[in-house]
């Protein structure tokens, strides 16, 4: 994770490995589970470097404050941090690290520093309006410039569509949740399915598990047919050599 990228943000240093982080109350949570709408407005005071993932919705780490005048992570318990005091009362303590995803603190263990045990806990998640989503695979030259050309800067120019991908957004160790985030975000999802591409597919999925609209684009100069298991979700093929069909097609869709 490039953590300069972060302190321009923050306007303080986040410690090599680890994440900002977003303290979210109760009130919060349900406030935005009621307005349907992401953590916009908190900013974030703390950052998480994760130690060890205990399984597919729970981890451990240590936590750290911006303001904290001790060591780079806590440990021990003050009550002078609102979430210890909560933490102690048995109130919840939620964090996010993009203001989207939510952890619930579980336990926390004293070993110094000491380590959190977080639980991810789903949240729903807000649609943004006039927002896409790409999935394709990357560094294939003629590829890349075909969806910034074709399809990024035509659906921003003629309809005023922000149309996002994986590497738009910082690495970090829980880039997966992000893609997963900006899926259940988007109001439309666009998939090159011409390659064999292990992660299109895997991110294919999941949005089809999330019943998203979902449309499909594939290179006729690569593969003219569609796989029998996706033949029903909305398709259009395209070329290199004659763009306005797919947009003409991509226009009535």
């Amino acid at each position: 994770m490039d953590n300069l990228k972060f302190e321009n943000i923050l306007g303080w240093k986040v410690p090599e490995g680890s994440l900002p982080c977003w303290v979210i109350s109760e009130s919060e949570r349900l406030f935005s589970i009621k307005e349907k709408k992401p953590f916009y407005d908190y900013s974030p005071c703390c950052y998480f470097k994760i130690t060890q993932r205990l399984d597919n919705n729970f981890i451990e780490g240590h936590l750290g404050h911006s303001e904290y005048k001790g060591k780079r992570f806590h440990d021990d318990i003050s009550t002078s941090y609102e979430y210890f005091s909560n933490y102690q009362k048995r109130e919840p303590v939620y964090f996010s690290f993009d203001r989207v995803s939510l952890y619930r603190l579980i336990e926390i263990i004293p070993n110094k520093p000491l380590s959190f045990i977080l639980k991810r806990v789903d949240s729903p998640k807000a649609i943004k309006p006039n927002r896409a989503f790409m999935i394709m695979p990357f560094k294939i030259e003629n590829l890349d410039n075909f969806y910034q050309s074709y399809i990024k800067n035509y659906l921003k120019t003629e309809f005023n569509i922000d149309i996002y991908r994986a590497d738009d957004f910082n690495d970090n160790d829980i880039i997966i949740e992000t893609i997963y985030n900006q899926i259940e975000q988007s109001e439309f999802i666009i998939v090159e399915t011409s390659h064999p591409n292990k992660n299109v597919f895997f991110e294919f999925g999941y949005a089809v598990a999330k019943d998203k609209e979902i449309i499909t684009i594939q290179n006729t100069e690569i593969e003219k047919n569609l796989f029998f298991d996706r033949a029903h979700i909305r398709a259009i093929f395209y070329s290199f050599d004659n763009i306005d069909p797919f947009q003409k097609q991509l226009e009535h869709y």
